[in-house]
């Protein structure tokens, strides 16, 4: 989650407005503010914002070496 937030880029995301469930998940302040401020700004929900950046991400992380 905080991976997901913290790589996507929300200036450039393009909404798509389909319904969804809803989970909870636990985020620290900063990315909340951050999802507040671009949920203002592209007049989104919070939920809408982080499944996108969690969709962007890739389907394997690279590995640490």
């Amino acid at each position: 989650m905080r991976t997901a937030i913290a790589g996507f880029d929300f200036d450039t995301c393009e909404l798509d407005r389909d319904p969804h469930r809803q989970i909870s998940v636990r985020i620290t302040n900063d990315q909340r503010a951050t999802l507040k401020r671009f949920s203002k700004k592209k007049n989104a929900s919070v939920g809408e914002l982080l499944r996108l950046a969690l969709e962007a991400m890739p389907d394997r992380p690279k590995r640490k070496r």
